[in-house]
């Protein structure tokens, strides 16, 4: 998590995030989630080993929603 500098709405209720390294990565949210309610940002509730996982944590959009991720994808250009 520490790793973690930006988000922004992705394709498909998909959160887009961005690395320190400039890496992206692809967070698919969970059902009934909408990424345009990431709109305004996100953030997460930083955990006790300090990782960000599938199924267990909630990204917090600033506009109110909770939503869970059901996968990660680094996105790799062509």
């Amino acid at each position: 998590m520490d790793r973690l500098v930006a988000s922004r709405p992705g394709p498909k209720n998909s959160l887009e995030l961005v690395t320190r390294e400039r890496q992206l990565i692809r967070a698919y949210l969970g059902d009934g989630c909408l990424a345009r309610e990431f709109y305004a940002g996100a953030y997460v509730e930083r955990s006790k080993d300090g990782k960000l996982c599938v199924d267990r944590d909630l990204l917090h959009a600033r506009t109110g929603a909770k939503c869970e991720i059901d996968k990660f994808r680094l996105l790799v250009p062509e």
